[in-house]
């Protein structure tokens, strides 16, 4: 536990309204445990060498909202890649009955043109390719 120091303080009464009504929105559970989240928290913010009560709160809201919009853009190119291999896997087992060895060769034909391509690649594209 820290050691706490009893001690009186001059301080504006509008600004110690301001304080109290403050207090409900926070985790402290007295004024005196807010006026000290709140040095500290300014104290922070002057030197900068506790960051990581200045930073952390903000930095984390930040990034996990960074990382769920990411996750959902992921997750819909995901099932919309899914979407296109099924079509195709149809498409190709409905109308061919072919080798192994040229399905394997088709394979490493494919991933080389996903990797040029940088995996920008649909049926409407590649259909138009073979039609015309």
């Amino acid at each position: 536990m820290k050691n706490m120091v009893k001690t009186g303080i001059s301080i504006d009464a509008d600004l110690l309204a301001r304080c109290d009504a403050s207090i409900p929105l926070t985790n402290a559970g007295s004024r005196s445990e807010f006026v000290s989240d709140a040095l500290e928290y300014y104290i922070a913010t002057l030197y900068a060498q506790d960051s990581s009560k200045v930073l952390t709160p903000a930095l984390e809201s930040v990034v996990s909202s960074k990382i769920a919009l990411s996750e959902e853009r992921i997750s819909r190119m995901i099932f919309k890649l899914a979407v296109e291999i099924a079509m195709l896997n149809h498409q190709y087992a409905a109308a061919y009955n072919t080798e192994e060895d040229y399905i394997n060769w088709l394979r490493d034909h494919c991933k080389q043109e996903v990797a040029m391509l940088n995996g920008r690649m649909n049926l409407n594209d590649i259909a138009n390719e073979y039609v015309g």
